[in-house]
């Protein structure tokens, strides 16, 4: 058994997980944070502008349903039986201010990112079964059975590991969420953070394992949706935030463990 730094909090994690070190070759490590650094929301190269018209109008025509990237030269088209009817579900971004109750919180949880009896195998797949994206949850109200804080998951023994008590007042957490807003405004009290071990995702293949790991994240994505979907709760993706800012207000570490993505989610009012 191998302890696992996240901020300071100190957190068993098992050896197989944790390979790591000894392997890892300096350059790639080196060159994989000044890459994952450039990508980050705020930082100075990557500066919020806003966007031109003709940058718009290209964007009105080439999103949502009018999304159209096919190639303009083949040689042969061949059409598809259309299904009459596709159990998919948007975005949603309209949550009720009900609270969830833990049992609830369980099924989301552990349907999305929950080990089976069989093994580690999970509803989504991880190269080389790493499994290095680790799913934090966050929750801004004291109304339910889960009080405010930032909670790791841990999909082995289904359980919640608290890494910060009472975030709803926490104006640093707050403000860095909703940069884009100037009454930090929150869009739902409760939010999936996937929060990727950089070091574990090119234990084995190297600066390719970062790729992998990025595609984990959308894949743990889905599966939540899938699982929101499933229970009737309603989700969005969002990648709005101060990443180094929210990284290092939830207690992780900014150098092993930044937030790539957040996933708000709650109940769906009755309007929507």
């Amino acid at each position: 058994m191998k302890l696992l730094n996240i901020g300071s909090y100190v957190i068993a994690m098992n050896r197989w997980k944790n390979i790591l070190l000894d392997k890892n070759d300096e350059i790639s490590s080196s060159i994989l944070r000044r890459f994952h650094n450039q990508t980050v929301w705020i930082n100075t190269n990557n500066k919020k502008s806003s966007l031109s018209n003709e940058q718009t109008e290209w964007l009105k025509n080439n999103s949502d349903l009018s999304s159209n990237y096919l190639p303009n030269i083949y040689d042969k088209e061949i059409s598809l039986k259309e299904e009459t009817f596709i159990k998919n579900r948007g975005s949603i971004r309209k949550f009720s201010k009900e609270a969830i109750n833990i049992d609830l919180i369980a099924s989301l949880l552990n349907k999305a990112f929950g080990s089976n009896n069989h093994g580690y195998s999970r509803r989504y797949p991880s190269a080389g079964a790493l499994y290095t994206v680790v799913p934090i949850l966050y929750v801004f109200n004291n109304n339910g059975d889960i009080k405010s804080g930032i909670y790791v998951y841990d999909p082995q023994k289904y359980r919640l590991l608290r890494i910060k008590n009472n975030i709803i007042h926490d104006k640093n957490l707050i403000r860095s969420i909703a940069i884009n807003s100037s009454k930090s405004f929150l869009p739902s009290n409760y939010s999936i953070g996937y929060a990727v071990n950089l070091n574990g995702s090119i234990s084995k293949y190297g600066l390719r394992g970062y790729r992998h790991a990025l595609i984990e994240v959308g894949l743990m994505a889905q599966a939540f949706r899938e699982s929101c979907l499933d229970l009737n709760i309603g989700e969005y993706c969002s990648s709005d935030f101060d990443d180094f800012e929210v990284t290092y207000e939830s207690n992780l570490n900014l150098r092993d463990m930044p937030i790539c993505l957040l996933q708000w989610f709650g109940r769906i009012p009755n309007d929507n």
